[in-house]
């Protein structure tokens, strides 16, 4: 048996499974005759996971499990299809996989050809229906071929299954019989349905099932009828159904993939006129269509964090709360807590590591107990930050300097006592006039990464792009300092050291607070006392149109003895 074939199996059953491949070998059972379905041609149905008794009057059905769950089939001209009325509601990861296979006792879900339909109607990072092919030793996609539905319903959920007769290999000229099983993948509870009812996923350690190898205890289904004919939808209606799902798939996949990368966040560059629209533009669309996954909410949430809108993030969160699937989960109360210590709320984010530290297995609860105390730990030191930051604005004598952008105005209060050198830099950067214009004007925010950091000041980015900045260190050097007063928090402005760890010209302002930088040495030279939101929307290569002074220390007044040596001069 091919190797990818079994761990295409390990990878979608993983939970259900673990259980059966992990322990032991299944006690051989005989094979009865596979049990034989006359599919009775029926009549055409609106698909769209409403299973109503007119639509499947006189379909062929059976039990599934013994909850009353009811498996429906019938044909309609050159279409097969199912119907699978449940008496519960449809659990999240879910998945319901129905097999086709040549009607041979050798064959199986592995045998080449063989057609496995993965469905899953909830999730959206994925599509939800899946129509695979058994083709040599690995499964390849099929398209057009079978389109699904679902409904949540009062009393459970329904699923309606339409799929080409030719996908199974039944033509006018080959109607022969179709072995056919079902796999109901069910979480939680983790627990699986087959049908037929004899069928197990039972198996030795380390090798898939034997009733999924070989469909010797499938069904059979025979008796079709017209099997050449066009379908039991018309051809403009297939496409449509098609064509919803396909869009459906692709914004579901681009939204997802995207919350795929911002788990990179340092790798990640911000840049919100194409990011917005891969989560909430796909996310909105898919809403108006049908109700999003709690992972979409949760995707939304940390899309919001990254986006710097930690208050929508937070919103998101709470909403979620409400589900009684997900109150109080681990998931929901951790990413809760990331999204609090992004928006400098730490006594709240140690709330949420104490619960989180309240279950689980030793390890984890010492891990989040000590994050809950570091939490505590930052909301004291935040506190000792406030009021240095409120005592310097407070003050008179300290420069203030406007930075002028395409996302609107930010103003920054310079810590001269604290760090004179590094001020003194900036400000004489400033000042600097180049052909006509200031030295900052027209550069690029060349590193911008969400929930992190808008970085800029390289005279490159001008004239080169902001692709090609990073390298340049100005026209003037000084050695970093390090503030004993402040450190980086929100808002922070920090200067970037360059290649021989020295302040240049390149500076960054943090949108979330980081004080791992603090092993690093960034010089800390002021904060952002008006604009904070400017800095949260500002994206990659956005433009710096311009740096001033709005007002600085008066110069003091010479002594005499400096006065005697400005004469000798």
């Amino acid at each position: 048996m091919a190797t990818t074939a079994r761990l295409l199996l390990a990878c979608a059953l993983p939970a259900l499974l673990a259980a059966t491949l992990g322990g032991g070998r299944a006690a051989a059972k005989p094979s009865p005759p596979p049990r034989e379905v006359v599919v009775p041609v029926g009549l055409p149905i609106q698909l769209d996971g409403s299973m109503t008794p007119a639509e499947w009057e006189g379909a062929a059905q059976a039990p599934v499990g013994t909850d009353g769950t009811v498996l429906k089939i019938s044909q309609f001209r050159g279409t097969l299809l199912l119907g699978l009325l449940a008496k519960e509601a449809w659990q999240p990861r879910s998945r319901l996989w129905l097999m086709f296979v040549a009607d041979d006792d050798a064959a199986g879900l592995y045998q080449d050809g063989a057609l496995r339909l993965d469905f899953e109607p909830l999730e959206h990072d994925r599509a939800h229906l899946m129509v695979l092919k058994q083709k040599g030793p690995v499964e390849v996609p099929l398209e057009d071929q079978a389109v699904a539905r679902a409904s949540q319903r009062p009393d459970g959920f329904s699923v309606e299954v339409a799929i080409r007769l030719e996908a199974l290999g039944v033509t006018p000229a080959a109607a022969g019989a179709v072995r056919f099983a079902l796999l109901w993948a069910r979480m939680p509870p983790q627990s699986t349905v087959t049908w037929p009812a004899s069928l197990t996923i039972d198996a030795p350690v380390g090798q898939p099932p034997p009733d999924l190898a070989s469909s010797a205890r499938w069904a059979r289904l025979t008796g079709w009828q017209d099997a050449g004919g066009p379908g039991a939808f018309s051809a403009s209606d297939w496409q449509a159904m098609l064509d919803h799902d396909r869009e459906l798939a692709r914004r579901g996949r681009d939204a997802h993939a995207f919350g795929y990368r911002i788990d990179e966040e340092r790798a990640t560059r911000k840049v919100d006129r194409e990011q917005v629209p891969l989560l909430e533009g796909n996310l909105r669309w898919i809403a108006e269509r049908e109700p999003l996954s709690a992972n979409d909410l949760l995707l939304l949430a940390r899309g919001y964090r990254f986006l710097n809108r930690n208050d929508e993030a937070l919103a998101v969160l709470a909403g979620l709360d409400v589900d009684p699937a997900w109150r109080g989960t681990a998931l929901l109360h951790y990413q809760r807590a990331l999204t609090l210590e992004s928006a400098e709320r730490y006594a709240e984010a140690a709330e949420a590591w104490t619960t989180l530290a309240s279950r689980g297995t030793q390890a984890a609860r010492h891990r989040y107990q000590g994050m809950a105390d570091r939490a505590r730990e930052r909301e004291a030191e935040r506190t000792v930050e406030a009021a240095a930051r409120q005592a310097d604005e407070a003050r008179r004598d300290l420069p203030l300097v406007l930075l002028r952008t395409v996302r609107g105005n930010i103003v920054v209060l310079l810590h001269a006592p604290d760090v004179p050198n590094a001020v003194r830099n900036f400000l004489s950067l400033v000042a600097l006039r180049e052909q006509g214009r200031g030295f900052y004007d027209g550069t690029l925010f060349h590193r911008v990464i969400g929930d992190y950091v808008v970085q800029g000041g390289d005279p490159l980015s001008r004239d080169e792009g902001c692709e090609e900045a990073g390298p340049s260190d100005g026209p003037s050097t000084v050695t970093t300092e390090i503030s004993e007063r402040h450190g980086y928090w929100r808002g922070a402005l920090c200067f970037a050291r360059g290649i021989a760890r020295v302040n240049g010209c390149q500076f960054f302002l943090l949108v979330s607070p980081r004080p791992e930088l603090a092993e690093e040495g960034y010089t800390v030279f002021g904060h952002v006392v008006s604009g904070m939101d400017v800095v949260d929307r500002i994206e990659l290569c956005d433009e710096l149109i311009e740096a001033r002074v709005l007002s600085a220390p008066p110069r003091p007044e010479p002594e005499p003895d400096d006065l005697e040596k400005e004469d000798e001069e």
